[in-house]
């Protein structure tokens, strides 16, 4: 073959090399990962074996398990979530609220529960189930053929939304409640992200970013500089591997409709969420002309059956969107309705609305409010008619939507409270590169909210709600027991049965969806009733153990009734923290 014929088959193969590493360090990738599925798999049925007769070595058993899932994790949780759940979900009874479907929990969390502090030996028979169905799970998980269809751009996908998991869920002991394995976890976590970038060259920062966050988390629970790990250790890490992704020509996910950007690599960053997403039609998404239309609405009495009442006079904004009473007025100055007002800031970010969780868009939330005869006492139909008849909302439904009828102001008032997203206060300064946002008071509350005091195991960071980071397809309800007066020393439980009325469950019996923290110190009182008037009462109702830790009869409390033990110091510390919270102008 002459030179020149070599040269031009050079010249045509030539593109086609980037393409040919990119296959082959994807299949290289999935070798690597193969090889992680067998090693849990082992890990699982050395678990099974090793129940009831060695306490010590089936422990060890346990948490060997644990960090060989971890290893996976990555990957699992982004293409397998359903096994994801079984093999490593919350250890309580869940309800699927739109489908009235009670979940029983299993997996390592009920696992966890039975063996640790101490073996429960009134619940082998369920160890014995829960360990044989892990092995059978694992051994499904290898043979699952979903990872045939991966390509390189969702292994780097899942590498980030890995990242963000740890910085909100994996430091915090959210999946290792009791154990508090976390760090540990963490770690192995890492390295299985580790195995996705031994495929392509060293970076030097990347491997030192890696190799000082693995030292970091070589520490006691309790003693981890939370704060100091995530904005000094993680967040550099996240910002280096988005620029090297970057200089590889790996482009992000084209947009699949998730609620957290498919860009985002620190979690903490500006605009990354899209509340339009929980939209219940695509169609009314929000526009400059829906938003004004909406907030005008929001305080027009001509909604409430009387046309003496708005939105606003519940939700006020020079108030949080609160109005500072333990329960809001009802219609008419007849009493109070039977909850606390929530604020509306950041309430379109979340898929569930009402404090018992029962609606699932804000536009349903609408709904229920106008026809409420303590809230509203009105309807869809009568706002129209009413709307209608007013030329200069004529004009403005004609520009928005081209029509004026019920779904129309639905939106409309949906659009603007989707436009109240604010997440600038002083903590995301902080978490974004500024170190003196906060000052060392405010620095120790942040360690405290995420690892002793536990708050953020349900106030998840950084949106501080219910949402489950980093997916945000699920929100939790939590069962606290709060009393109905706030003498802890004398209480009483309150009676609302909350998400109870919605879904007949024992399991949700006194469960409210938990609150966002956004915006907290102008948000009082606090709890779905009102009984608090202060963050320092919440801090000491949670210090105490909830409902069961002051005394109240609240057998399917999710709360852990035992006590935090948070010195003097410490609370203040927390509160200190919770108050960054507030956005800035």
């Amino acid at each position: 073959m002459s030179r020149w014929w070599i040269i031009l088959i050079g010249i045509v193969l030539l593109p086609t090399l980037p393409a040919w590493h990119s296959r082959a360090r994807v299949e290289d990738i999935k070798t690597r990962f193969q090889q992680r599925l067998i090693e849990f798999e082992r890990t699982a049925e050395r678990l099974e074996l090793s129940y009831p007769l060695d306490t010590v070595n089936s422990r060890q058993s346990f948490l060997n398990a644990r960090l060989a899932y971890k290893r996976i994790e990555w990957l699992v949780e982004g293409y397998d979530p359903v096994m994801a759940r079984q093999i490593n979900g919350p250890p309580v009874d869940e309800v699927e609220m739109e489908d009235q479907v009670l979940i029983e929990p299993q997996g390592f969390q009920v696992i966890e529960s039975i063996i640790f502090p101490r073996l429960d030996t009134t619940r082998l028979d369920e160890l014995q189930q829960e360990c044989e169905q892990l092995t059978i799970n694992a051994g499904l998980l290898r043979k699952h053929p979903w990872l045939n269809e991966l390509k390189e751009v969702n292994f780097w996908d899942a590498m980030r939304l890995e990242l963000a998991r740890i910085a909100t869920l994996g430091i915090i002991g959210y999946d290792s409640p009791t154990v508090q394995y976390s760090l540990p976890e963490a770690i192995a976590s890492l390295e299985g992200c580790e195995d996705l970038l031994k495929e392509y060259e060293e970076v030097p920062d990347i491997q030192r970013l890696l190799a000082e966050i693995k030292q970091s988390l070589q520490s006691e629970f309790d003693d981890l500089d939370r704060s100091a790990f995530l904005t000094q250790r993680l967040r550099p890490l996240c910002k280096a591997l988005e620029k090297y992704q970057q200089e590889l020509g790996i482009k992000s996910l084209e947009d699949d409709g998730r609620f957290l950007m498919p860009t985002a690599w620190w979690i903490f960053d500006e605009q990354l969420f899209r509340p339009e997403l929980y939209s219940p039609h695509p169609e009314w998404m929000a526009t400059e002309e829906r938003i004004a239309l909406g907030q005008k609405l929001f305080s027009e009495p001509l909604l409430s059956g009387n046309g003496q009442r708005s939105c606003a006079t519940c939700h006020q904004p020079g108030q949080a969107f609160t109005d500072g009473l333990p329960k809001s007025i009802a219609m008419g100055n007849h009493g109070s309705v039977p909850r606390n007002a929530p604020t509306l800031w950041n309430a379109a970010l979340q898929a569930t609305l009402f404090q018992d969780a029962r609606s699932a868009s804000l536009e349903m939330q609408i709904a229920d409010v106008l026809r409420n005869p303590l809230e509203m006492d009105a309807s869809l139909a009568s706002a129209v008619d009413k709307l209608s008849k007013n030329k200069a909302y004529q004009e403005a439904f004609q520009k928005a939507y081209g029509e004026l009828n019920p779904p129309q102001v639905m939106n409309a008032l949906a659009a603007y409270l989707r436009s109240l997203e604010r997440l600038n206060s002083r903590f995301d300064q902080y978490m974004r590169g500024n170190d003196a946002a906060l000052n060392l008071e405010e620095k120790r509350g942040l360690n405290l909210f995420a690892g002793k005091a536990k708050c953020a195991t349900c106030h998840f960071l950084p949106l501080t709600n219910s949402m489950l980071p980093p997916s945000y397809e699920h929100s939790d309800v939590e069962v606290l027991g709060v009393p109905a007066n706030a003498d802890l020393s004398n209480p009483r439980l309150d009676p609302d049965r909350g998400a109870g009325v919605i879904a007949n469950f024992d399991v949700l019996r006194y469960a409210f969806k938990t609150p966002t923290l956004r915006n907290v110190e102008h948000t009082g009182p606090y709890m779905h009733n009102g009984v608090f008037q202060t963050l320092e009462e919440v801090v000491e109702f949670y210090d105490r153990g909830g409902g069961l830790g002051i005394g109240l009869n609240v057998p399917n409390q999710t709360l852990s009734p035992e006590p935090l033990h948070l010195s003097v110091h410490e609370k203040s510390d927390l509160v200190a923290f919770m108050k960054t919270l507030t956005d800035l102008p």
